[in-house]
């Protein structure tokens, strides 16, 4: 899940600095890019017999940089913190981590889920679909009343961050209880 990735509070520093110095994104990739990569990584690790995702994974390069110092690992960070400043809003988390991805495939019929319960309340702010990295999301659930409440999409990581943002509290995350879900059925 999103919550739990050590890089947004870069990838939100870079985002809050895009906003305050008013920079325009200066590079477009197509979003399908991260499922590509991610069918890259799977198949490359099965063919190679290692965890190819381990390399860049930002849970375990900040583990690793922990361990045995900053070097290379805040390179990296320090280069997606530029890449997300400087060249493609959300370019990281929404567009290439392959992590990601991943959760978001899992997550589409997932255990916890972000729902727009109090869609009524929405007064058009837009915060929400500021923060999201992937704001095309969030787009029928909030703005259309005859879509579901759900946030069903696949790109949808459950990061939480519509939920936090959101003064009017229309967001809620959900944990569902699989076992009875599943009986229900």
């Amino acid at each position: 899940m999103q919550l739990v990735c050590p890089l947004n509070p870069v990838t939100d520093l870079a985002n809050w600095m895009r906003r305050k110095f008013d920079l325009n994104q200066s590079a477009t990739i197509p979003r399908h890019i991260r499922y590509v990569l991610l069918v890259v990584v799977l198949i490359g690790s099965a063919l190679t017999g290692t965890l190819l995702w381990e390399w860049i994974n930002p849970v375990s390069l900040l583990g690793r940089s922990l361990i045995m110092g900053f070097s290379s690992g805040a390179l990296l960070i320090i280069a997606l913190f530029l890449f997300d400043l400087l060249v493609v809003e959300h370019g990281w988390c929404g567009h290439i981590c392959p992590m990601g991805a991943l959760y978001g495939v899992l997550g589409s019929k997932g255990v916890v889920t972000v729902t727009a319960k109090k869609r009524e309340k929405c007064n058009r702010c837009m915060d929400c679909f500021h923060v999201c990295p992937e704001p095309h999301v969030l787009r029928a659930p909030v703005l259309d009343e005859q879509s579901p409440a759900q946030v069903t999409h696949r790109d949808c990581m459950t990061c939480g961050r519509c939920v936090d943002v959101c003064s009017e509290d229309v967001f809620t995350i959900t944990i569902h209880n699989i076992i009875r879900d599943a009986s229900r059925r």
